[in-house]
């Protein structure tokens, strides 16, 4: 006979046995050490659970009881903070040019690296009404979304009506975490991916609200040499 509980993971209930239940918290005290420096991290945590959450779903069905191995499988598909330990990116820890070489390398193949998605998704990122066309481009793989686009206004013209598009806006589901947007382009859904979106995300927010600032900065002084 063995214990169950009943929990809360990134929004979704389950029910596990207690075994799986002690394994799963070990693994997020290490998630929560490992990324206790980043900007964000209760962030990434919360999307490695939505993540873990799916993976679930997908593979033991919303009403199972987890067990000890639902939840193996799930943690190797995501990896533990071992498997992305700066040790296993570079050879020396203290040797920083290679470490940001390393980043600019990974940084410049994921931006340039174009691949079908796994699943069709509206992307919130890039859109000019819905982000449908942007979504299909990701999942057909299509670099630029603008050729959905144009497809989309060549079928209006030709007499197709718009309700198409109205239609597929309310079928698609938008992609609102990190790793539906993972999902949608077709790239690789563990904790390290995961975190790096996110810090990216923070990073882009960041970067605007400085722009915002010095903006605001300059148009003031302006004000004040125009009193003066």
């Amino acid at each position: 006979m063995k214990k169950i509980v009943n929990i809360n993971l990134g929004g979704y209930p389950f029910t596990i046995d207690i075994d799986a239940y002690d394994k799963m918290e070990e693994y997020f005290v290490s998630l929560e050490k490992y990324f206790g420096e980043y900007d964000n991290p209760h962030e990434i945590i919360f999307d490695i659970e939505v993540r873990m959450a799916e993976l679930f779903k997908e593979n033991a069905g919303e009403h199972a009881i987890l067990s000890l191995s639902d939840v193996d499988k799930a943690i190797k598909i995501l990896g533990t903070p071992e498997d992305f330990s700066k040790d296993n990116i570079v050879d020396d820890e203290n040797n920083e040019n290679d470490e940001k070489s390393y980043k600019s390398e990974e940084s410049n193949r994921r931006s340039y690296e174009y691949r079908v998605g796994k699943k069709i998704y509206r992307d919130p990122d890039n859109k000019v009404i819905g982000g449908v066309c942007s979504g299909l481009a990701n999942y057909l793989g299509v670099p630029d979304p603008i050729w959905i686009r144009l497809l989309f206004v060549l079928l209006f013209v030709s007499g197709i009506s718009p309700l198409i598009y109205i239609i597929l806006m309310i079928i698609i589901p938008k992609a609102k975490t990190t790793a539906e947007r993972k999902e949608m382009r077709g790239e690789p859904i563990d904790i390290d991916t995961i975190a790096q979106s996110i810090e990216d995300e923070f990073n882009n927010l960041t970067d605007q609200f400085k722009g915002f600032r010095d903006s605001f900065k300059t148009k003031r002084q302006k004000r004040r040499k125009r009193r003066c």
